[in-house]
């Protein structure tokens, strides 16, 4: 078990493989457990760094001390000696992996963004039933209610038909100690996205997961020195970001 100490809390985190730095983000009340099936997909051609936001899974923070996940991401990488990556965030993680650009775009390889909540864009109506739905419990006091309300949302539905990945999901949501919902944030103010589009206009998230090929999660418009062939090898010439 690796741990990075930071101002106020710890980062628990994992890497292996070997080749072009890949930066994986889990979504909201999960944790770096979510990437279990990626990351065996990866390694061969990409070092990957995984790991437990501020807060969530195995990571913790305090009530009181002023931080940012963006930073934590690059904190992260610092202590690793990683100069750039390409940063794959999901949901929450996709917020965090487009303040990281903003804050230090020339370290990022390329985001690539399944699914992902973006600051100031409005919620759908689903989201925010579901929202309203986790508040009702956390009034009451009944943690594991908001837990129960938040794995009903819809987006979950398509993993739960896979009663493994249910079930991986389940532990994740029952380990999330619920902080966040339970006591204030002191996150610092996040960037909106609109900022992130007006800088890279060709930069669009994917809809959904599953529109995120295995190519375009690994291929950078421009490799980093030492990049393995093999990496290169298995990106198409055309890949863009």
């Amino acid at each position: 078990m690796a741990v990075l100490q930071v101002p106020g809390g710890e980062l628990y985190y994992e890497i292996e493989g070997d080749g072009v730095p890949v930066v994986l983000v889990h979504g909201h009340a999960l944790d770096a457990r979510m990437w279990d099936d990626q990351v065996p997909a990866l390694t061969d051609i990409a070092r990957v760094v995984r790991y437990d936001a501020r807060g969530f899974g195995r990571s913790t923070r305090d009530a009181d001390t002023s931080y940012s996940h963006a930073a934590d991401l690059w904190l992260l990488l610092d202590h690793l000696g990683i100069e750039q990556a390409a940063l794959v965030g999901m949901s929450m993680g996709g917020r965090t992996a487009v303040a990281a650009t903003l804050v230090a775009p020339g370290r990022v390889l390329a985001p690539v963004l399944p699914d992902a909540l973006l600051e100031g864009v409005p919620w759908d109506s689903e989201s925010k039933r579901s929202m309203q739905a986790i508040r009702e419990p956390l009034q009451a006091g009944d943690l594991a209610g908001a837990k129960a309300a938040w794995f009903d949302h819809g987006f979950f539905a398509p993993a739960k038909r896979n009663p493994d990945v249910a079930r991986r999901l389940a532990e994740m949501l029952d380990d999330y100690s619920g902080v966040n919902w339970t006591s204030p944030d002191p996150h610092a103010p996040r960037p909106a996205a609109s900022s992130f589009w007006a800088r890279s206009p060709r930069r669009r998230p994917s809809s959904s997961p599953s529109g995120t090929s295995r190519a375009s999660a690994t291929c950078p418009t421009s490799w980093p020195t030492g990049s393995p062939a093999r990496a290169r090898s298995r990106c198409p010439a055309s890949a863009t970001w």
